[in-house]
């Protein structure tokens, strides 16, 4: 997901930092402005997002070959630093200069920072999770162009003002050699968080099914007797009725007794 700069979008694109796993903060490194503007779109993403991975990059590296170095390397550091920042990559869109690199580094952040328990829907494998990243910056950094670079493996001229935001879904995939045992211990956690809720969710569905079964039975048995309680109140009634022809028949031995002797 690759937010829009523009001012006018402020109130729209906010809430879109929620949920996301880990945030790209990108300047251009042709412009100056762009650098001196990061500090007001990183409070808003710890406001919004609160305590998540954050990499700094530095865009447009082709042109430090025609303009120089605008920016010095010590400044962006300072802010590295100031901020906690996990780390500082320079990109280039047009010449592809580290796009795979920066999405790799994305890409492990998301496995090695995943909670236990994960967030709904983070985890749809043991070997495949889906992740929530974003791209955010001022206006004309080359957001657009970075993702566009990721996805269609080219740069396109064909500058898009984004409106708002844009958004996409891509398939990444990372080597296992490439996984650090940390990433490797946040994957089982999170994985075996979420088996235990699972399990505990079947358990209580389960409960609370026969709980509802028993319910339902026991109304019927009231309301809607069943075959076999309706056959033991003819049986009931069969034993009554059996018992009661017996008593008759001892009395009237008794009587023909009787009037045997007398």
């Amino acid at each position: 997901m690759e937010i829009g700069g523009q001012e006018r979008f402020k109130f729209f694109k906010s809430d879109f930092f929620k949920g996301a796993s880990v945030i790209a903060l990108i300047f251009d490194l042709a412009r100056p402005d762009t650098f001196d503007r990061l500090e007001k779109y990183y409070n808003e993403i710890r406001g919004k997002a609160g305590n998540i991975p954050i990499i700094l990059v530095g865009n447009k590296k082709d042109l430090e070959k025609d303009l120089g170095i605008l920016i010095r390397k010590k400044k962006i550091l300072d802010v590295v630093h100031r901020y906690s920042l996990l780390e500082y990559i320079e990109t280039s869109a047009l010449s592809g200069l580290n796009i795979k690199k920066l999405f790799d580094k994305m890409a492990l952040l998301a496995l090695i920072d995943i909670r236990s328990p994960p967030k709904l829907g983070q985890i749809i494998d043991k070997e495949n999770f889906k992740f929530k990243v974003v791209l955010a910056g001022p206006a004309a950094v080359g957001k657009t162009t970075i993702l566009r670079t990721l996805v269609d493996k080219e740069f396109t001229e064909q500058y898009k003002l984004t409106v708002g935001l844009d958004t996409t879904t891509q398939t990444y995939e990372i080597p296992d050699e490439e996984i650090s045992q940390e990433a490797k211990e946040s994957i089982e956690k999170a994985w075996n968080s979420l088996d235990k809720i699972i399990k505990k969710q079947t358990t209580t569905q389960m409960i609370e099914a026969t709980q509802t079964e028993t319910v339902m039975a026991q109304h019927n048995d009231i309301n809607n007797p069943s075959e076999s309680s309706q056959n033991w109140r003819l049986k009931r009634k069969y034993n009554f009725l059996g018992l009661i022809i017996i008593l008759i028949c001892i009395i009237l031995t008794i009587i023909i007794i009787f009037n045997s002797f007398t």
